[in-house]
């Protein structure tokens, strides 16, 4: 084999282990974001980007690709807390990241807001020194608002049957009843009985026998 092939081989060798990762890291079927250690963005994967509907060439994945934002800084991750979250991932401390409602119109660009949580991991070298820090992202958006619409429901459900308990029966003719609120009961005057009459139509005689 000749230098040049060797050469070549070697390149190619040294070369497939980060081009194998750059292919699993884009195709992750989890949201994936890669930070540095100060806060800023390096990488994001497809999962990411149809995540927040942030697409290669546009503009809000340029700002948020540059050194212009950092997470640590983000409004919305410091008054969430988590900025702080990620900061003790960036300490070297693996750390879940509780939900969240993150709406990337606050960036000033186009987007979508979502409920996520999270996942921030830091990533080592041979001394123990972070040098990059992952975060995962699982979208729950669908599931908040499951669960939304079913906390609507049950206090329609509760008002109806509060409002249901203020109901009382009342009779008025033989076999026919109606609803009377509670509050009214008392207002209204009870129906007149009926009045049973004698045999002989009140004249005071009895019917002549067989």
């Amino acid at each position: 084999m000749s230098p040049t092939a060797e050469t070549g081989a070697g390149a190619a060798f040294q070369a497939y282990p980060e081009v194998r990762f750059r292919e699993l890291f884009e195709q992750a079927p989890v949201s994936l974001q890669i930070l540095d250690p100060q806060g800023y963005t390096m990488r994001v994967n497809r999962a990411w980007e149809a995540l927040w509907h942030i697409h290669e060439g546009s503009a809000l994945k340029r700002h948020v690709m540059s050194r212009d934002y950092n997470l640590l800084l983000d409004p919305q991750l410091v008054a969430t807390g988590v900025a702080s979250c990620l900061a003790r991932a960036m300490a070297g401390e693996s750390v879940e990241i509780p939900a969240i409602h993150y709406d990337t119109a606050a960036l000033g660009q186009s987007g979508r807001a979502r409920w996520v949580t999270a996942r921030a991991h830091p990533i080592k070298d041979e001394q123990g020194r972070v040098v990059e820090v992952m975060l995962m992202h699982e979208d729950i958006t669908e599931r908040i608002q499951a669960e939304t619409i079913l906390r609507e429901r049950e206090e329609r459900f509760r008002t109806l049957a509060m409002a249901t308990s203020q109901i009382v029966w009342s009779s008025t003719a033989p076999g026919r009843f109606h609803r009377q609120p509670r509050h009214l009961r008392n207002r209204i005057p009870p129906a007149p009985r009926r009045r049973q009459l004698p045999l002989d139509g009140g004249q005071g005689h009895s019917p002549p026998r067989a």
